[in-house]
């Protein structure tokens, strides 16, 4: 009898511990699960209507979608969406309306509440408004040719929930490529005729050159000049023959034209014929100097006139053919002369 009573007891320790107890450890387990899953669970998602990269003007969507996962209603819900500095919201166009604030760069939203199960999307557009964040008066640290980030933050609220946020990232294409073209009227000249350069600047890229300036070196055989641009300030320092053009900020696919105008000197016969070279120089904040063409001017010797003497004058050589013979011997030299200038070019 006191075996069998012993035998029973090893049963029900065993049932106890392989039976019942696994049970009333998983029946634990929900409850923690339960508790833990209890309350309003809060999300958020960002997309945009581009796949990108964007360039310097695009106007382009933004997609926010929100919910509420939990089992309780979210209380006093709100979004806030913070935009890239390099974007700017287009006025008007969140859906539903929503508060900007131009100081922080951000857009509100007031959701109220969200019970369990609500989720819906609201929308606005942005538009690329500048290479370099707000508050920066030039492009760096962009390079000439370079891909940014337009990287952004959206974070939901609640007042009994915690807080959720999400992050989207759209690439933003910058070229900024200014380029500068010298041309000459004419490849051939004589001392003391005038000369006319002209200077035609561009920016070929998508985003704006800052700080552009122009510098031109001109020879010191020119002289009068005169220095005009339709845009930015010209200034041409006679001291060190230099044509200067401060044009400040080139935006994107803009042109300029400089016009300079000038004499060659009055050189003597041992300085000619001389050969006029000229290059000049732009310099932006967003990149190292480009370097215009090279043009060349040859300045020979002023050409003879070639009149034929008047009857008088001929008489007064000596006689009609001999002359008129002087005349054209003279004349041939003169001819032969410019030849061998030309033969410099």
């Amino acid at each position: 009898m006191h075996q069998q009573t012993i035998r029973m007891r090893a049963k029900m320790w065993r049932l106890l511990l392989f039976g019942v107890a696994p049970l009333l450890w998983l029946a634990l387990l929900s409850l923690r699960a339960e508790a833990a899953g209890a309350g309003p669970t809060l999300m958020v998602e960002k997309r945009a209507d581009v796949a990108g990269p964007v360039v310097l003007g695009d106007v382009y969507g933004y997609e926010i979608c929100y919910g509420n996962r939990g089992d309780e209603p979210a209380v006093a819900v709100n979004l806030v969406d913070s935009l890239p500095n390099n974007v700017d919201y287009v006025n008007g166009t969140a859906s539903p309306p929503a508060t900007y604030d131009p100081n922080q760069h951000s857009l509100t939203w007031s959701l109220n509440n969200l019970a369990p199960g609500d989720e819906s999307c609201l929308s606005f557009k942005a538009r690329v408004a500048r290479t370099w964040p707000l508050g920066m008066q030039s492009a760096q640290p962009v390079d000439a040719q370079a891909e940014l980030e337009l990287r952004n933050i959206v974070t939901i609220t609640a007042e009994n929930a915690a807080p959720a946020s999400a992050e989207h990232t759209l690439l933003y294409s910058v070229i900024i490529n200014p380029t500068i073209q010298k041309i000459v009227d004419r490849s051939v000249v004589t001392a003391t005729e005038p000369i006319r350069f002209t200077l035609l600047v561009n920016n070929a890229g998508n985003a704006p050159a800052t700080d552009v300036r122009i510098i031109d070196p001109l020879n010191p055989l020119l002289e009068s000049v005169q220095v005009t641009a339709d845009k930015g300030q010209a200034l041409y320092e006679a001291a060190t023959h230099t044509v200067m053009v401060d044009m400040g900020e080139l935006a994107a696919g803009e042109s300029a034209t400089i016009d300079i105008r000038a004499r060659v000197k009055n050189l003597s016969e041992a300085d000619i014929p001389t050969l006029i070279t000229n290059q000049a120089e732009l310099t932006f904040g967003q990149g190292n100097p480009r370097e215009s063409n090279l043009v060349e001017v040859m300045v020979g010797a002023i050409p003879p006139p070639a009149e034929i003497p008047e009857p008088t004058t001929i008489l007064l050589l000596g006689g009609g053919l001999a002359g008129l013979a002087g005349w054209a011997r003279r004349r041939k030299a003169k001819r032969m002369h410019l030849e061998e200038t030309q033969k410099h070019l």
